[in-house]
Order: C-alpha cells, then structure tokens, then sequence
C-alpha cells in the first residue's frame, strides 16, 4: 500500500512541475518565434512599393482585399512590439499576434482587427486592460507607419460574435481573453486611424 502511495506522490509531484513549467515553456517558444519574426520584416527590403494612402483610396473607391503586409504592431503605453502574421488559428497565435483574414490591411478603410494571447507564449496582449481613451497603438509595414488612437474599451462574451461593422474611416480592432487566466469574455479595444506616414 505504501508503494501505492509513493507513486502517486511522484505522479503529483511530476504533474506539479508540468503546471509549473508550461507558462515559462510557452514564453520560450513564444519569444523564439518573435524574435525570428521581427527579424524576418526588419530585413524585409525598403524598396517595396509604397503602398495607396486612406486619402487616395476613398478617391478611387478602392474596397478590393490585398495581400496582409509584414507588420509591426508597437504600443509604447504598455511596452509592446511584436510581429503580426496573418491568421488567428491556434498555430499563428502562438507565434504572434494574429491578424483575422476577413478585417481589412493595416491603413485601409474598414475595420483592422488583430487577436493575441493575454498571459501564454509571447503574451502580446497582457496589459491591454491599461489602454484608455486617447492611447496610441501603431502598426508598421515596409513602406508606411499608421498611427491609431483608442476610443474604446470593453468586455463582450466569449460567446458573442465580434462585429467588424461597417466604416467609412480606418479603424483598428484589438482582440484577447478577459479577465487575466480566464477565457470567459474577451477584451474590446477600438481605435481610429489619425495618422498615415510613408
């Protein structure tokens, strides 16, 4: 009986030390993968088209989905810079900050929406609850810098559906889990693009 009892103590101590070790394991991978990443579209090439500003495009009705750029997403208030890659699979998000298929490009007119992990892998999202109204959050491709500021802040259901409405403005969606260790409801932030530098 006491043979029982010591492996049982083993299988609990082993399974102690896994709980323990999967959130550094994430950050491990997680950081790998955004290192690799930021050093993928920092060595991108300068010379890539300049891409149509909002102006030319309300100009020319342009409304035609284009291929996601390499991104940067960078939020000083809360210490953030990281990589952005297209998708918000289970994969992608454990590598970077995802970019959901059907919102539009960084810039464009319409809703760009980004989802990240709030305290696992890479943790992109952590202390997004800091953002207020006001704050800025930039995205950065090859050829332009877009600068965007909050408006809004909110938590939905995790069951509910997030709406990419309509617009006739740039404006940024910022998608994680609330609260902290949780998965119950997700965090709302809402931007509007107030600056579009080459």
């Amino acid at each position: 009986m006491s043979g029982k009892k010591s492996q049982i103590g083993v299988i609990l101590i082993i399974i102690g030390v896994l709980i323990l070790f999967y959130p550094a394991a994430t950050a491990i991978y997680g950081n790998y993968y955004q290192n690799l990443l930021l050093k993928e579209i920092e060595s991108k090439s300068e010379s890539a088209p300049v891409r149509e500003t909002v102006e030319l495009q309300q100009e020319k009705g342009i409304k035609e989905k284009k291929v996601f750029p390499p991104t940067i997403i960078v939020i000083s208030k809360i210490g953030l810079t990281q990589a952005v890659s297209e998708g918000i699979s289970k994969e992608v998000l454990q590598k970077s900050p995802g970019h959901y298929p059907t919102s539009v490009n960084p810039g464009e007119i319409g809703y760009c929406a980004i989802a990240g992990h709030r305290v696992t892998y890479s943790k992109p999202f952590n202390r997004l609850s800091e953002l207020k109204k006001g704050d800025e959050i930039t995205l950065k491709t090859p050829d332009n810098k877009f600068i965007y500021q909050v408006f809004s802040s909110k938590q939905i259901k995790a069951t509910e559906k997030i709406a990419l409405e309509e617009s006739k403005d740039a404006k940024l969606i910022l998608t994680t889990c609330a609260p902290k260790y949780h998965d119950s409801h997700r965090l709302i932030i809402k931007a509007a693009l107030i600056s579009d530098k080459n």
